[in-house]
């Protein structure tokens, strides 16, 4: 993306249902898919933010996925609703990732 991306830091607050992911052979790999109500402001948020990572799109359930790392994987079970903070950072190779904040089970997500 042409011209000057936005500070590095910038957050966003996701709701979702963990699945296991489509990883590498032989790693299996958590992920929230992410409610129906939060695709648009999610696909919005990685645009402005100049994201680099592709944002992960599932043709068949039509929804879009975030992967989880490090210390969140080991938080939530498979099928929990779960909110996820994430955020942009500036990687050494110049291109712009997310990390995750937070992550908490909860009782229900806004389906819409």
């Amino acid at each position: 993306m042409s011209g000057r991306r936005p500070p590095e830091g910038a957050q966003f607050n996701l709701c979702g249902k963990i699945i296991q992911g489509w990883g590498k052979p032989g790693k299996p790999e958590k992920r929230i898919q992410v409610t129906n109500a939060e695709r648009s402001r999610l696909k919005a948020w990685w645009t402005k933010e100049c994201i680099d990572t592709k944002l992960d799109y599932d043709p068949k359930s039509k929804f879009y996925c975030v992967a989880l790392r490090g210390e969140f994987v080991g938080q939530c079970a498979d099928a929990d609703l779960v909110e996820h903070t994430i955020k942009t950072v500036d990687r050494k190779n110049g291109k712009r990732g997310i990390v995750g904040v937070s992550l908490r089970v909860v009782p229900e997500c806004n389906e819409a």
